[in-house]
Formats: structure tokens, C-alpha cells, sequence
């Protein structure tokens, strides 16, 4: 039954990458280092983003990538959220 012409990647559920890092994670990276470079602290911006970084890979490894999403979408307001077709996080049941 099996098709020898077919072939699945084994890597189809992976976030995108830019360079090594995971979009949020390069962004943990850049922000600090931009702002350290905007006002004359570079070494304390890189440092700050390393850690930031850090900090942000072990969160999402011991409590699960989609922890901070999900805080995000719970407790701040829709328009920080890329999903505008969902309904508002604020209401809890609804009727019907």
C-alpha cells in the first residue's frame, strides 16, 4: 500500500524561522538591541535582548508555545490580536 514516490516531510508543523530563532524569539532579540542603539547602549541593549530571549525560550519550553498567544489574547483588547473573525475575549458564555 505504500507509495514509494511520495514523500512527507517530517517538518511540516514547525514554526518559521529568521535565522535560528522563532519570529518571537528574534523579536525579543531585536527590540532590546534597537533601543540600546537608539541611546547610545549597545553592549547593555545586546545583552538585555540575549536575556530576554533566554528568559522567553525557557518559558515556552516548560509551559508550551502557545502560552504567551493565549495571554495575549485573553487579557489584552482584539485589536492587539491578528484573529479579527474571532468573537471578543471578554465575553465568557454565550446563548444559543
Amino acid at each position: 500500500m505504500s507509495n514509494p514516490g511520495v514523500i512527507i516531510p517530517s517538518y511540516l508543523d514547525e514554526p518559521e524561522r529568521i535565522l535560528l530563532w522563532t519570529a518571537d524569539e528574534f523579536m525579543l532579540l531585536i527590540f532590546p538591541l534597537f533601543l540600546g542603539i537608539s541611546f547610545g547602549y549597545f553592549v547593555t541593549g545586546m545583552f538585555g535582548g540575549v536575556l530576554l530571549m533566554t528568559i522567553y525560550g525557557r518559558v515556552k519550553r516548560y509551559i508550551g508555545e502557545q502560552f504567551l498567544p493565549g495571554l495575549i489574547y485573553w487579557y489584552l483588547p482584539l485589536r492587539f490580536s491578528r484573529l479579527s473573525a474571532t468573537p471578543p475575549s471578554y465575553i465568557r458564555r454565550y446563548v444559543g
